[in-house]
């Protein structure tokens, strides 16, 4: 609870959970009166959960700013980082982003480079492409699927709504570099 606090979403009083500004507006955007199991439910509760981990994250990150090294969100940036190396790649193309990530986009510094995102052992990269493939936790929600190609290569086809979230994501950059030329 004391993290929910902390990033706005709710608060503990006694024995009940009142909501802050930002736990009622999630809460508009759920639609009432259909099944939860429904499309409908769905894409907004995915929408609304995407948001409370990107608050939850960012309050986080402040946390980690201000030196309390325990609540440091690591697995959190990198996963963002991964996403925003691709939304980057089309943020001069005005078609609609690509939902496949290439292996060695997702996962190394460049196309040719033998580096990886963060210095980690090969042993941790295996563990995070359990994660990715859905043997894991969080990230499994954000990949459809993964499809191996010859010579140990492979796509990553990110679901529908990450998709969304990434071209929301290229256009408020877009309309920051006109606000900052203007």
């Amino acid at each position: 609870m004391e993290i929910l606090e902390l990033a706005g979403i709710g608060r503990l009083m006694g024995d009940e959970v009142i909501l802050e500004d930002l736990g009622l507006k999630l809460v508009q955007l759920l639609p009432t009166g259909v099944a939860l199991i429904s499309e409908e439910f769905r894409r907004p509760a995915e929408e609304v959960r995407g948001a409370i981990c990107i608050a939850l994250a960012a309050m986080l990150m402040d946390s980690a700013i201000l030196g309390n090294g325990s609540r440091r969100p690591r697995t959190y940036l990198l996963w963002m980082k991964r996403l925003s190396r691709h939304c980057a790649r089309f943020l001069p193309i005005p078609d609609p982003i690509d939902k496949c990530v290439w292996g060695v986009e997702f996962f190394e510094r460049g196309r040719r480079a033998k580096q990886y995102v963060v210095g980690i052992s090969p042993r941790q990269r295996e563990r995070e492409f359990a994660d990715v493939v859905g043997l894991g936790g969080a990230p499994s929600r954000m990949i459809e699927r993964i499809d191996v190609k010859p010579g140990g290569k492979f796509d990553i086809y990110l679901k529908d709504s990450v998709v969304a979230y990434l071209e929301r994501l290229r256009e408020r950059y877009r309309e920051r570099e006109r606000g900052r030329s203007a």
